[in-house]
């Protein structure tokens, strides 16, 4: 079975294959070039077109909003200790969900055929 082949292995309860080379429950899209790819999960995730995109929005994002949240208090040379655990959140929740959104717009609905083989189909939001 080639890396984008959606179709369930005989037996393999309705898996299709990771480019990883190991059955997967869900699998995710990925263009590379003129090739497309189906990733699991875990290698969706850690993909780097997508893990790159979601870094630079962390760090976009995550900087504006701890100026603007906590940019009054950092100029006064203050560092409350709530800020150790307010800072690191205020980056982690845009690196989030900009990797759901990567996900959610990849993400592969399997299906059956008439013919009963499992087929895969991009999910529109």
């Amino acid at each position: 079975m080639s890396q984008t082949d959606t179709s369930a292995e005989p037996g393999g309860g309705g898996q299709g294959m990771c480019a990883g080379g190991h059955p997967a429950k869900m699998l995710f899209r990925f263009s590379t070039g003129a090739t497309g790819m189906e990733k699991c999960l875990r290698h969706a995730v850690l993909h780097p077109p997508a893990f790159r995109n979601a870094i630079a929005t962390a760090l976009v994002v995550g900087s504006l909003l701890t100026a603007i949240n906590q940019g009054n208090v950092l100029l006064n040379g203050h560092f409350p200790s709530d800020l150790r655990w307010k800072i690191p959140l205020t980056y982690t929740v845009p690196y989030l969900v900009s990797t759901w959104a990567v996900l959610r717009i990849s993400l592969i609905r399997r299906t059956d055929d008439p013919s009963g083989n499992a087929v895969g189909e991009k999910v529109r939001p």
